[in-house]
């Protein structure tokens, strides 16, 4: 039978009348205040059992008495409920909200969350080095196929798990998503679409820019234009490890990679990240304009334009204002003179 609080209630004030003030503390262990100084999380191994786990718990200071925890479990009807897992207890719990946390299988969920853009080697590296993850990765997905999210995880969860699920959910949105392109959609393939929304993602953080900035690569795809995407560039430089950690510079533009798309026609042979789903959808329905290029305006978005002329321009206005900003910067400096 569980124990419930009316039962507990009658539990504890029955025990002291058979056994005098033996059962008032036998009472006050089991609602009163536990041992445990600050708040922690225990691991229950499979196969622990209940004396495992009672074991475990005293040896992590949640309880007092093992037995005391066992007696209680067995009682309320719940020995066969307890199941292996990471579960956190608050400072202070009491034997009750302990058994209580036990017998719902309360398990400690935990999170891991992989931004939108990350490359495929930068998730493998955030997953290898989760703490509460088992197993290693020691292949790198395809650039693209993982799907940037938060993920829920029970501790001793297996990385590759995880990973499967990042896979899964890519190849169900792209399954999903696919078939509502427009009939006049210039790109043929899945693939392509994905290589598309990584390059927006890149290029951009904000959400009203993403389908501007696809129509601009799919008007200079159209009219047989290199790309010039500097995503890409910075891709075949590291090599997918992720930034460079520096500005590009003209050499940079210079050097030939397979990615380099001021030097090579068309998208690149992969992705360079992993999109989310914004970029994506932006991607699949592109704003339809006649833009052929884009500059940073200095406020986290871009000038753009439709012919090289005004883009010359544009390029202008954003040099002046950043020379401004880095005089100003400097000027604010302590060590300036």
């Amino acid at each position: 039978m569980r124990m419930n609080r009316f039962h507990l209630l009658l539990f504890t004030l029955f025990i002291p009348i058979i056994f005098g003030g033996g059962g008032v503390l036998f009472g006050l262990s089991i609602i009163g205040t536990g041992p445990l100084e600050q708040s922690t999380s225990v691991l229950i191994a499979p196969g622990a059992g209940l004396v495992g786990t009672a074991a475990a718990l005293k040896s992590a200071n949640v309880i007092r008495n093992e037995w005391l925890l066992e007696g209680l479990i067995i009682a309320t009807g719940n020995k066969n409920k307890i199941k292996a897992g990471e579960y956190a207890f608050d400072a202070h719990a009491s034997l009750w909200q302990v058994s209580q946390k036990l017998a719902r299988g309360e398990v400690l969920i935990r999170k891991v969350t992989f931004p939108e853009g990350w490359t495929s080697k930068q998730v493998v590296a955030a997953l290898n080095q989760n703490e509460f993850l088992t197993g290693e990765i020691k292949d790198t997905p395809a650039e693209g196929s993982l799907m940037p999210d938060t993920y829920n995880f029970t501790r001793g969860q297996s990385r590759a798990a995880v990973l499967a699920r990042m896979q899964k959910a890519m190849t169900d949105f792209i399954a999903a998503n696919w078939p509502r392109h427009a009939a006049d959609y210039p790109l043929t393939r899945p693939a392509d679409w994905v290589k598309l929304a990584s390059i927006v993602e890149a290029e951009t953080p904000k959400h009203d820019e993403r389908a501007r900035v696809a129509g601009v690569y799919i008007n200079r795809l159209q009219q047989n234009m290199l790309l010039e995407a500097d995503p890409t560039v910075i891709y075949g430089l590291s090599g997918g490890a992720g930034p460079l950690g520096r500005a590009l510079i003209f050499d940079d533009l210079k050097t030939d990679t397979a990615f380099n798309t001021y030097l090579h026609a068309g998208l690149p042979p992969t992705p360079i990240n992993n999109p989310g789903r914004a970029s994506l959808l932006a991607a699949l329905t592109p704003e339809a304009h006649h833009y052929l290029y884009f500059v940073a305006d200095g406020t986290g978005g871009h000038a753009f334009a439709e012919n090289f002329t005004e883009h010359q321009k544009n390029v202008a206005a954003w040099r002046k204002q950043k020379e401004q900003k880095e005089k100003a910067a400097e000027a604010a400096s302590p060590h300036s003179p």
